[in-house]
């Protein structure tokens, strides 16, 4: 089975960022938008969100 992972960074300049990996394939178990979601809700000087998926081995639209 392959696995996807997402994890958060808030950089000192205010960007959130999201970094993937793994399988992201419809098909795939993904991980929720949720957390993405909360950590916008509760940072309060945030200026941006950046993604890093250099880390993404295969992927279809379960990615979007």
């Amino acid at each position: 089975m392959a696995t996807s992972d997402l994890s958060l960074e808030e950089s000192s300049d205010g960007i959130l960022w999201v970094r993937l990996s793994g399988s992201w394939k419809i098909s795939d178990a993904l991980p929720s938008s949720s957390e993405v979601a909360s950590a916008v809700d509760v940072s309060a000087g945030l200026r941006g969100v950046a993604f890093d998926a250099s880390g993404v081995t295969a992927w279809d639209s379960g990615l979007l």
